[in-house]
């Protein structure tokens, strides 16, 4: 079943550290069906970056994006740090996709700042982000862009269902994978809108995008943070349980790497959460002001790529 989530709505009690809650059985067939027959199909700007501890799954994440069914999606491919990577196989690979564009971002900036960044290169009006480790399902462009055009909502977020990779399987990654199989859209952490939607399931209207003044200053949760911002703005935002991609759990991620430990002015922390929300809460707030979209569109930290970048 689909929900329509407007924060402060009337939700069920949910655990503060962690919930699970499992797809109900045939939910892809209530939500969003795609029934035979033609279909006008969707386009919308997919954001992909890479890095040297993701680069042996981008391929897959990319393959992910282009098999969309009953969608153009225009993939945007940074190599983040890329002056000192050698992603010459995933470019052999997808030379003369014409859906394709290129980037490398000398200095590494990490996804929301290379957001911020490609702003002005997006030539839809919807953006999803595809992170490099993860896979979307073959509909998700498909229903995400369907709801936002025809009932009017700015905001898309559905659930992902967790996968550890077989290579880089760490006794935390195992635990990740036991205590939350799904990565489930609309959960509150005592009441503040924290991990609502993460990017692997999120699509978003470019022009909410801007009027938030994009993504802040956060390394990690930065997804988290500005969907909660969206919230308290009032975006009409719809929550749906049903999977629309698949999220790869593995011990070179932010989320669960053994080898870095973020500062805490770079996470956006259930602390930091919830001090912000009560902040945006305010009659008068200025909204914008968190984002700093502002200070990198024009991709100035950016080099754009000829269409064949080999």
């Amino acid at each position: 079943m689909a929900h329509d989530i407007r924060w402060g709505s009337a939700l069920p009690a949910f655990s503060a550290r962690h919930t699970v809650l499992a797809p109900l059985e045939g939910d892809q067939h209530r939500v969003a069906p795609i029934l035979a027959g033609r279909r006008q199909p969707v386009r919308c700007d997919v954001i992909l970056a890479y890095c040297p501890a993701n680069l042996r799954w981008t391929l897959a994440a990319a393959e992910s994006i282009l098999n969309q069914a009953f969608a153009e999606p225009v993939l945007h491919l940074v190599a983040d740090g890329g002056s000192a990577m050698d992603d010459r196989g995933l470019k052999n690979a997808l030379a003369g996709v014409a859906c394709c564009r290129w980037y490398r971002a000398p200095n590494r900036l990490g996804p929301y700042r290379i957001a911020n960044n490609l702003f002005d290169y997006l030539e839809t009006e919807y953006y999803a982000i595809q992170d490099a480790d993860d896979l979307s399902a073959p509909n998700r462009l498909w229903r995400s862009v369907r709801i936002l055009e025809d009932y009017g909502y700015d905001i898309f977020g559905g659930a992902m269902e967790q996968f550890a990779d077989y290579r880089r399987r760490s006794p935390l990654v195992q635990t990740a994978l036991a205590n939350a199989p799904y990565q489930m859209p609309g959960v509150y952490w005592l009441r503040t809108p924290r991990g609502a939607i993460i990017h692997g399931a999120m699509t978003c209207r470019k022009s909410w995008f801007e009027r938030l003044n994009g993504y802040g200053d956060f390394t990690s949760g930065g997804d988290c943070e500005f969907i909660s911002r969206a919230h308290a703005a009032g975006a009409k935002t719809y929550v749906s349980h049903q999977v629309v991609a698949w999220r790869r759990l593995h011990d070179r991620s932010l989320s669960y790497s053994t080898a870095r430990t973020l500062p805490a002015h770079e996470q956006f922390s259930p602390r930091e959460a919830q001090r912000r929300f009560a902040e945006w809460k305010r009659t008068g707030c200025n909204w914008a002001s968190y984002g700093r979209l502002d200070r990198c569109r024009g991709g100035g930290d950016l080099i754009k790529l000829e269409e064949d970048p080999r």
